[in-house]
């Protein structure tokens, strides 16, 4: 692991009221959701087949795959993972 991703687990671990393990495991699936939307979104971009397209052709994409993301950490969790995370 490298230091600024310890540090961005840390602060989320002050910042959100989740358990540690919770953050832990939404920052590691974090970074996989951000690199391949990320890809698919570059990838869409260099085929010049955007504009027409319902899924990158939206003025709001960029905004809304971060709204995406953020929800990925900050959402509540559901009562079943909650009822089988470790305290």
């Amino acid at each position: 692991m490298t230091i600024s991703y310890v540090t961005c687990s840390d602060y989320l671990k002050q910042m959100l009221p989740l358990p540690p393990t919770i953050i832990e495991q939404r920052l590691s699936m974090f970074v996989i959701y951000a690199n391949s939307i990320l890809s698919a979104h570059e990838a869409a971009l260099e085929s010049r087949n955007t504009k027409t397209s319902r899924l990158w052709g939206q003025p709001f994409t960029i905004e809304n795959m971060l709204d995406m993301l953020e929800a990925a950490l900050t959402c509540t969790p559901s009562k079943s993972t909650l009822v089988h995370c470790p305290k």
